[in-house]
């Protein structure tokens, strides 16, 4: 069964918006060469307030624990954690709102 992966990341103040975005997309190369990925495309976007948010699904619940394990990918989330931090996704809003959009960053 598949799943959903959601991360948030918020930018260090100071550091390059272009650099994380590239880290991230660099890692989603390497979860697909690697099969971690459906075929369903990964969405990367900007909330209104410039914080980034991954959308991507996962093969498998199992995917997890071998992205974790995977050195080429932690290397990569050890880079993305050097620039940004993550946040709780559950203060993406912090009102009540049926409706929220984000920029689009896809290539």
């Amino acid at each position: 069964m598949a799943r959903l992966l959601m991360i948030g990341l918020r930018l260090e103040a100071g550091s390059d918006d272009a650099e994380l975005v590239r880290l991230v997309r660099e890692a989603l190369h390497v979860a697909r060469r690697r099969g971690y990925l459906s075929a369903l495309p990964p969405r990367l976007a900007r909330t209104e307030a410039g914080t980034l948010l991954l959308l991507a699904e996962l093969v498998s619940v199992r995917t997890v624990d071998a992205i974790d394990e995977d050195p080429d990918l932690q290397d990569l989330v050890m880079q993305i954690s050097a620039i940004s931090e993550s946040f709780p996704l559950n203060s993406l809003v912090e009102f009540n709102a049926n409706r929220v959009t984000f920029e689009t960053l896809d290539d």
